[in-house]
């Protein structure tokens, strides 16, 4: 699991830079394999601390956090952002869910 963390980490490294955003990550001991779709939890590791950078301020922070919860692994991330509205949580693993109030913060995108 370890190795699937950082993996995720490197990917998102160079958005993070750009945003100025910090990516911190404490990752328990007891954390060893997870058994399961290897690519879906890669997106998943990937995706989420993505989409948490893009709606957190420039110079802010996301966390990554992994716990053993007995047979299971719990993975919290957690950022700085405009957070997502209580009406709209039930849908944020719906295909193309857009909370819709990313509009709020004003974002600058770069071209390389």
């Amino acid at each position: 699991m370890e190795g699937a963390i950082s993996d995720a980490l490197t990917a998102i490294e160079r958005k993070a830079e750009e945003k100025l955003t910090t990516v911190t990550s404490k990752i328990e001991p007891s954390v060893g394999l997870i058994v399961g779709n290897q690519f879906s939890i890669g997106e998943m590791l990937k995706n989420l601390p993505f989409n948490a950078i893009e709606y957190t301020p420039e110079k802010k922070s996301v966390h990554i956090q992994a716990k053993s919860r007995g047979d299971d692994v719990q993975i919290d991330i957690s950022d700085t952002g405009i957070g997502i509205p209580d009406n709209k949580i039930g849908s944020i693993f719906d295909e193309f869910f857009s909370a819709g109030n990313g509009k709020k913060t004003p974002r600058v995108s770069a071209f390389r």
